[in-house]
């Protein structure tokens, strides 16, 4: 099953701020409450121990985040894949940077969540909705991350 994933946020931040601070994965995700522990393989491979609650079962699992494809300041590919009993999922994202006006800078991240095994039929909803949140939470945080870096 493939779910759309999509969000979207105009920063007054120039391309090289807003590129440099996604792809900081462990500052961004830092924040979220469900990552247990980061852990950096490869310059562009992490391992995402996550917690997870849901109806039919609860606990840590590991998800393995590969970034793609680099355009500095332009264009950023991620991938995540998880496999366990519980089922399987993969999410891909692309984040694009686009200029608007002088100094802004609109941020676009589309892609896909596609989901196996039992997390098909029970988690489904649970996991779109959580991704989808993720991505919310992601834009705001990177607007904090902006702002407490003191860039104007």
């Amino acid at each position: 099953m493939k779910i759309p994933l999509k969000g979207q946020r105009v920063y007054d931040h120039s391309a090289e701020d807003i590129y440099n601070v996604i792809i900081d994965l462990p500052v961004i995700a830092e924040e979220f409450t469900i990552i247990e522990k980061i852990e950096r393989t490869s310059p562009d491979n992490y391992l995402f121990t996550i917690n997870i609650h849901l109806p039919f079962t609860s606990g840590s699992y590991v998800v393995n985040v590969i970034i793609k494809d680099r355009n500095p300041f332009e264009s950023l590919k991620m991938e995540g894949k998880h496999k366990s009993s519980i089922g399987k999922f993969t999410i891909n994202l692309e984040g694009t940077i686009h200029p608007v006006g002088k100094s802004a800078h609109d941020l676009v991240i589309a892609g896909t969540l596609d989901i196996g095994g039992m997390l098909r039929f029970a988690g489904s909803g649970l996991l779109k909705v959580g991704v989808s949140n993720g991505i919310k939470l992601m834009f705001d945080l990177l607007g904090k991350k902006l702002a407490e870096k003191n860039i104007p």
